[in-house]
């Protein structure tokens, strides 16, 4: 980025100027290309594309219902609980924003002044790879939802380790999730050579109990890369196993997905592991896993660390009859640390979520992890009707309690590693874009050559004003006095196309706004 040159200038601006109805172009536009079309568009897992103003507009009420009740973007965890990394949340400015266009008959604007749309056209972030697996073409079969593996040799004749690993969905219609698994048995190759068709059908897991997960994507997620000097071992001679999700209603369209990996030798590279150290056979308190019919349970699994460690992620795991989940320790000195809460667990959009900041685990620590499921006729996603009664097991129609952990040995400094930057758009320092983003306005966005900041709902005061952008840089920061007028200009001359966060901040409060330079 070119070097910033910025201006505040203390000017008097009339309320109506920050009044004007907002229009696809100029404000719906960049809310959907940065949080919704990496689903809708053509292609995508969504049923329909919202990469045109038409698209939009006719899709108007749903949008609004949609992003008003947090349906979409589709982000399971509790933002409110604990803040996590590349989390798909809107603010409440976007969202208003969303409600007043369709309230005023959902106006175009200029569409000179809309931003350049995004590309989903396939193309890798890992261009150059250093070992890429690709699954046999294989046309769905099935008219309900199919669990397919697919072992594929990684050919390594030396220790390697995974610093990036990115998943390519071959067709992205029909691909809901992949679960990337390393394994050194030959079972999963029996088992694709019992199957008639590319791959074998199994639920849960691979079918054997040497797989061990190394990886998973879901939609909007891009490659996952791990801090410098961290990484995954892939072993010599390993295989590579996918897990595809493949939803219903989708028999004879066809996919070959893919799965690019960086690899780095073995040397100054600290090893990470995934494993389900919360899990329902071992560390239940309160098990076995079994809901009988018409009821509903809670149950308990905790853990006692034996060593320092140091977390970069978590996965919960359960399946139909799971209505909620949440995740958290018990650090040696009393205090809770929170991980992850989902209030309303869906099997069709589950996960693994990344801590903003790597988490350190003193020895000592206690992990639990409280699950709820309803086995009864109030529960709408029940596979059974009437209810029957279900208990642990891999089939669909079973249940699960898991919580995969991204993890290594602690060293000094771990907890100070950061994973993303960019959260800050959502929560900046522990405080929530709901605290106070609505307070705040800015005119012209996107901006041109300047912005103008209404702030005169605030309190007066000192603040820090920063900006910060898509990478979570800051760009801009400057201390200001905010007076009773509190309406400033802000030269965005210098800064490059693309989308920033204004921060506004003192010891007590946070206020926060998106704005986007397009010119």
């Amino acid at each position: 980025m070119n070097k910033i040159f910025y201006l505040l200038l203390s000017v008097s601006v009339s309320v109506g100027l920050y009044a004007q109805t907002p229009n696809w172009a100029e404000n719906v536009a960049p809310i959907l290309y940065n949080n919704c079309t990496s689903c809708h568009h053509s292609g995508g897992l969504a049923p329909f594309s919202l990469m045109d103003y038409q698209d939009a507009a006719n899709y108007s009420s749903s949008i609004k219902s949609d992003v008003t009740t947090r349906k979409m973007p589709p982000w399971p965890a509790d933002y409110k609980y604990t803040q996590l990394a590349h989390q798909r949340v809107l603010s409440n400015a976007d969202i208003k924003t969303i409600q007043d266009w369709v309230s005023a008959g959902t106006p175009q604007g200029d569409i000179a002044k809309a931003p350049t749309k995004p590309t989903y056209n396939g193309n890798s972030l890992i261009t150059n790879p250093d070992l890429t697996v690709t699954i046999p073409s294989y046309t769905l079969q099935s008219s309900i939802d199919e669990y397919r593996c697919f072992p594929v040799q990684s050919k390594l004749t030396k220790d390697m380790y995974i610093t990036e690993i990115e998943v390519l969905p071959g067709n992205g219609k029909v691909v809901h999730h992949v679960l990337v698994f390393r394994d050194q048995s030959n079972i999963p190759f029996n088992l694709d050579a019992a199957d008639t068709s590319a791959g074998y059908l199994n639920f849960g897991g691979t079918g054997s109990s040497t797989s061990e997960m190394i990886g998973a994507w879901v939609p909007g997620q891009g490659l996952i890369s791990y801090p410098k000097g961290l990484g995954i071992k892939l072993p010599a001679g390993s295989n590579i196993i996918l897990q595809i999700h493949y939803p219903g209603g989708l028999a004879g369209e066809q996919d070959q997905t893919k799965v690019k990996f960086k690899l780095t030798a073995a040397g100054n590279v600290r090893d990470l592991y995934i494993s389900p150290l919360l899990n329902h056979s071992t560390s239940l308190i309160n098990g076995p896993l079994y809901i009988p019919a018409n009821t509903t349970k809670t149950f308990k699994a905790k853990y006692i660390t034996g060593l320092d460690a140091s977390i970069l992620g978590v996965g919960p795991h359960m399946h139909l009859i799971g209505k909620k989940i949440t995740v958290y320790g018990i650090l040696p000195t009393k205090d809770t640390l929170k991980m992850i809460n989902i209030d309303d667990w869906d099997f069709h959009w589950q996960g693994f979520y990344q801590f903003k900041k790597v988490l350190k685990l003193p020895k000592g620590t206690t992990l639990y992890a409280d699950s709820y499921y309803d086995n009864t006729t109030n529960n709408p996603n029940n596979p059974s009707s009437p209810p029957k009664a279900v208990s642990l097991g891999e089939a669909t129609t079973d249940e699960m309690m898991l919580v995969y952990f991204t993890f290594m040995g602690y060293q000094k400094g771990d907890e100070n590693i950061v994973i993303d930057s960019t959260s800050d758009f959502t929560g900046v320092n522990g405080y929530l874009l709901e605290s106070g983003s609505d307070k705040i306005s800015i005119y012209p966005n996107p901006a041109s050559n300047y912005i103008h900041i209404n702030a005169k709902d605030i309190p007066i005061g000192n603040y820090q004003i920063q900006v910060y952008d898509i990478a979570g840089k800051c760009v801009i920061d400057e201390k200001r006095s905010l007076n009773n007028i509190n309406t400033f200009s802000l030269s965005t001359e210098m800064l490059n196309n693309g989308n920033y966060m204004l921060k506004l901040s003192n010891d007590q409060q946070v206020f926060l706004q998106k704005f986007g330079v397009n010119r």
